[in-house]
């Protein structure tokens, strides 16, 4: 499906904003039953889910219907951004059940998972392993320490660093995070994918050409599955 030229992208495997250009690849978050036309756009392409901060008592069976429909189009790469919040108010047995649902759904579909994941690291972890995901997984946004960093890259999950690496005290786990496990965005912060590559190489010690190649190969390795 992704056929690289010579020169290196740049690629923002979570963003909320729709950028498009001829050396970036962007992974957009949009809503669990819509799906923007700005898909036409030259690489830019989905990730479709149901956050937990906007899970509906009355409403989520629905739009989990509804995203199984879309999310079959070839321009969704992804189920998520999904997961667990312990800070945000919806009721936790919601929650709990429309992220359940939303992994037999990217099992169903062969499609990766993007994990939302906010003080539930140990209960994300477990309700995946129950459900037998062997998918691969993209915890997003991570900023935690390293302990918890090898936790979950020692299941074979990948991590997604984006602004937090900005601040000298974030920068450790993703010092030490394995080359082919490893990704980076932009989330919803109003920064160049750009500068955030910049950082990463600069805190991984290694040319910014390096830092492309990598998540270049680990993208195509895991979305052309």
């Amino acid at each position: 499906m992704f056929e690289f030229s010579e020169k290196p992208f740049y690629i923002d495997v979570h963003t909320h904003r729709a950028n498009s250009s001829e050396d970036l690849i962007a992974i957009y978050n949009v809503a669990s039953n819509y799906l923007n036309p700005l898909a036409q756009q030259r690489h830019l392409y989905f990730s479709m889910g149901i956050h937990p901060w906007f899970v509906q008592a009355d409403l989520w069976e629905q739009d989990i219907k509804a995203m199984g429909r879309a999310a079959q189009q070839e321009e969704v790469l992804a189920i998520g951004e999904c997961g667990l919040d312990k800070v945000c108010d919806t009721e936790w047995h919601f929650q709990e059940e429309v992220f359940i649902r939303q992994i037999q759904l990217a099992k169903k579909l062969g499609k990766p998972l993007i994990i939302h994941c906010v003080k539930a690291h140990h209960e994300v972890l477990k309700i995946l392993e129950e459900q037998s995901f062997s998918t691969s997984v993209i915890f997003h946004g991570f900023n935690k320490k390293w302990e918890l960093a090898k936790q979950i890259l020692d299941k074979g999950y990948y991590l997604s660093y984006g602004t937090s690496i900005l601040h000298a005290n974030k920068s450790e786990s993703l010092s030490k995070t394995p080359s082919a496990q490893l990704f980076l965005e932009s989330d919803d912060k109003e920064i160049d994918i750009r500068n955030i590559y910049q950082a990463a190489s600069a805190i991984r010690k290694e040319k910014l050409i390096t830092t492309q190649e990598t998540i270049q190969e680990n993208f195509a390795r895991l979305f052309n599955n």
